[in-house]
């Protein structure tokens, strides 16, 4: 470490000017004096090194007025700085606060702060006063008559009639033989009575007299209270039996060419999201409890080869370049539609479609399909059920003939408590074939009519059905015919277009609701056709 020196006062101008000699500096530096004042060692430069004054004192400019330190290291070289610093001194006293300066401008409204945790929920409000009663709903219909209750208790017996008359008093019986006389005793003090005699026996007792006349009849007692009404009967063919028990269908699967050994009578059935479950057509499920679908049901084509439900089949075209093909008619009668729970297996009429060999290639009308629950259907928001009619396969050069979309199908959801549906009911028709311009190709041909959805009990949400019909096929053919029809359902299958006339859409089909318990309605039924 440096040795290291404190020159504040005053010290010996010739040790000093000894130590800058020794230092080296003097070989550097030019010493000149400065009269009566002293010796001053100058830089080259001429800038002033080191004073030395009269008085004794010794002034080094880089210490500044205020002093400092003068170091040596190990050769004698001295050098100057600023001390290591001392304690620090107390604190003074805390000066008389000054006036207050004017407020400073306003600076920038700061950002929002970040919304503050929700306070806990005020007091509830004082329950509002009683509205109005509403108007009394319209009566519903009367319901079946149910069992006839109990046979009530038995009336308290009537008064006892007055006692009848006497009847005659019947004959005297025959006395009985005399005791023998005793002998007479002698004359004077009366002897004691002899014993009596025994009796003789009764004469035989008189005939009985003719019964008296019936007193009034009492008052009749009060009527026991009636029995409770008991609930209506429901045949085990409508729900089931539940002899199937619960059914959740948790994976895909095709009933249609997979059949399962069942009866489908079910406590329960339900179809879970994201799973498809493909029926046949003329299905029914009978289940005596709740159904709930989740997933999607698809109903196979209908069977049928002709005109389905409808009244009349859709027309197909030889080569008529004016002929106009109809499709199929409907002839669905609402009144009686809303009565119809079991469609049968044939649904929506096919659109006709043949092969220049004679073999058919129909687009199928929807299927049917029916489920009967005592308990609450619901149809969630993922829910499906389709039975849609198909569309048709595109026109083929010099080789079909025809193309209509087949008719929308049949679904009948009947529940003694209630159906709900917030999902989708589709039973819409099939699009026709677009024409194929040219000799070798046809007119267009008309789309399916739409279906039916038939939805029965006491409380019906219907949500979203869909039943619209088909659309038609595009285009014109100028040449020559070979379009066909729409097949029909509950709606009109559309036309065909000819060589002027574009082809026709499908009718929409049918969609009933009706607030009623359907039980009866299952019990001798009759089909569509």
């Amino acid at each position: 470490m440096n040795k290291q020196s404190t020159f504040v006062g005053t010290a010996r101008p010739l040790a000093i000017a000894c130590a800058l000699l020794i230092s080296g500096v003097a070989s550097q530096a030019q010493v000149s004096l400065s009269g009566a004042n002293g010796v001053a060692v100058k830089s080259p430069s001429g800038s002033v090194i080191t004073g030395f004054s009269n008085d004794g004192s010794v002034t080094i400019p880089s210490l500044g007025t205020t002093g400092g330190y003068v170091f040596t290291d190990s050769t004698g070289k001295l050098s100057v700085g600023a001390g290591p610093t001392g304690p620090v001194g107390a604190t003074g006293a805390v000066g008389a606060t000054g006036v207050t300066g004017a407020s400073g401008a306003e600076g920038p409204t700061g950002a929002t702060g970040a919304t503050g945790v929700l306070g806990p929920t005020g007091a509830t409000g004082a329950t509002g006063q009683v509205g109005p009663t509403g108007a009394t709903g319209a009566t519903g219909l009367i319901g079946p008559t149910g069992l006839t209750g109990a046979t009530g208790a038995v009336g308290a017996t009537g008064q006892t009639g007055a006692t009848g008359a006497t009847g005659a008093t019947g004959a005297t019986g025959v006395v009985g033989a005399a005791g023998p006389t005793g002998p007479s005793g002698s004359v004077g003090a009366t002897g004691a009575t002899g014993t009596p005699g025994t009796p003789g026996t009764p004469g035989a007792a008189g005939s009985l007299g003719p019964t008296g006349s019936v007193g009034t009849q009492g008052p009749t007692g009060p009527a026991g209270a009636v029995g409770p009404t008991g609930p209506a009967g429901v045949s085990a063919e409508v729900y089931g039996n539940g002899s199937s028990g619960a059914l959740t269908v948790s994976s895909s699967a095709n009933w249609d060419t997979n059949p399962i050994n069942s009866t489908l009578q079910y406590t329960s059935f339900s179809v879970s999201a994201g799973v498809t479950l493909t029926v046949p057509s003329g299905l029914i499920i009978r289940v005596n409890g709740g159904v709930s679908i989740a997933g999607t049901i698809v109903v196979a084509a209908s069977p049928s080869d002709d005109k389905g439900i409808a009244g009349t089949e859709a027309g197909l075209d030889n080569g008529n370049t004016s002929a106009v093909q109809s499709g199929g008619r409907a002839r669905l009668n609402t009144m009686l539609a809303r009565t119809l729970v079991n469609p049968g297996a044939a649904g929506g009429g096919i659109g006709p479609y043949r092969l220049a060999n004679g073999a058919l290639a129909n687009a199928a009308g929807g299927g049917t399909l029916v489920i009967a629950a005592s308990g609450a259907i619901s149809v969630g928001a993922s829910g499906v059920i389709r039975a849609n009619g198909a569309s048709s396969a595109p026109i083929v050069p010099n080789v079909s003939v025809g193309g209509g979309g087949g008719g929308g199908g049949v679904i009948v959801l009947a529940s003694r408590t209630s159906v709900t549906n917030n999902g989708t009911l589709q039973a819409t028709g099939g699009k026709g074939a677009d024409a194929l311009a040219g000799a070798a190709g046809g007119s267009a041909s008309g789309g399916g009519g739409g279906g039916f959805v038939n939805l029965l009990a006491p409380a019906v949400v219907q949500g979203t059905t869909s039943v619209g019909g088909g659309p038609a096929g595009t285009g014109l053919n100028t040449a020559h015919g070979y379009g066909a029809g729409g097949g029909g359902s509950a709606g009109n299958g559309g036309n065909s277009g000819g060589a002027s006339n574009a082809a026709t859409a499908g009718t929409a089909g049918v969609v009933l609701t009706t607030t009623v318990d359907p039980s009866n309605l299952f019990i001798g039924s009759a089909g569509l056709r």
